[in-house]
């Protein structure tokens, strides 16, 4: 039996898995954290990434943890500046807004059901490769396997031992991201975002239910430049706030009502490589192709 290895247990790498197996290749998934339990936020899932999932078998499960997304709007001050409606592209099309770490858990359970192997706290350092094979280098020793497949995101040295030309350039912008609780947010369908000029934007996205509370959630973004970060971390919450009540006073209402606020900083990068494979070793996920959450891809595209 074929034997395929994935560095990366994301929603890329399980995807790759579960299909994988599937079709009747042996799979052994390497990831160097012991929980692999996102951090993150919200995503957007797009018409092509909700056609993966019903290949997948997995879209109604993923419906039931998400919220319908219809539009996307977008004002300065009272002017809308944005208004992109998907049912003007196709009438049944919509969006899917859904916890990171809820869609990753899908992932984790049908991959485990399939019987994928996973070792955890266990990730790939190196590999050597010919025409025949690729032997892998982990933390526990080396595996020969017949392919390799390296999804272990952006930041991932291994496709840097690729002979393959390729860019990695972080972004000079990235997010403070937020999950927050609310079950009578007027816009329970639309991925609404304030802006003040290029300097700032602010945004709401429908995150359908929250993972750890099992309340009706939103995910709140607050794209800033990096070189603010270490200004914003030192002012704390309360600073914050005040910025964004300059912006969006309800929503300022809204984050400040919420005592148990957890801020995560996001950074992002843009990925180029010039091929996607190199003999037997192919690159998927944000490790290939990693881009700005703004335009709303980055999880359609494993």
């Amino acid at each position: 039996m074929t034997h395929i290895a994935i560095a990366g247990a994301g929603i890329a790498g399980l995807a790759a898995a579960i299909l994988l197996t599937r079709q009747g290749y042996r799979v052994t998934v390497f990831e160097h954290v012991a929980d692999p339990t996102p951090v993150g936020a919200g995503l957007l899932l797009q018409p092509s990434g909700q056609m993966m999932l019903q290949n997948l078998g997995l879209l109604e499960m993923v419906r039931d943890k998400a919220a319908i997304v219809h539009s996307l709007e977008g004002y300065s001050g009272s002017w809308k500046t944005l208004d992109l409606h998907y049912a003007s592209v196709q009438q049944d099309w919509h969006g899917l807004g859904i916890h990171r770490a809820s869609l990753h858990q899908i992932l984790w359970d049908c991959a485990r059901n399939s019987g994928v192997t996973i070792h955890l706290g266990n990730g790939i350092a190196d590999f050597i490769q010919d025409h025949q094979q690729v032997v892998v280098q982990h933390r526990q020793g080396e595996l020969g396997v017949d392919g390799l497949i390296i999804a272990n995101g952006t930041r991932s040295q291994l496709r840097e031992r690729l002979d393959i030309k390729q860019i990695h350039r972080p972004y000079p912008w990235g997010a403070f991201w937020t999950v927050l609780d609310k079950d009578d947010w007027p816009f329970p369908h639309i991925l609404m975002q304030r802006y003040r000029g290029a300097r700032i934007m602010l945004g709401i996205l429908p995150t359908g239910i929250n993972p750890s509370t099992k309340r009706t959630c939103y995910s709140l973004f607050w794209s800033l430049p990096k070189t603010a970060f270490s200004e914003y971390q030192h002012a704390g919450l309360e600073e914050l706030i005040a910025r964004v009540r300059a912006v969006w006073p309800e929503v300022a209402d809204w984050l400040s009502g919420t005592p148990t606020t957890s801020i995560s900083i996001a950074e992002y990068a843009d990925v180029r490589l010039a091929s996607y494979h190199q003999q037997n070793v192919v690159v998927l996920g944000d490790a290939a192709h990693a881009m700005s959450p703004q335009l709303g891809q980055g999880a359609n595209m494993p």
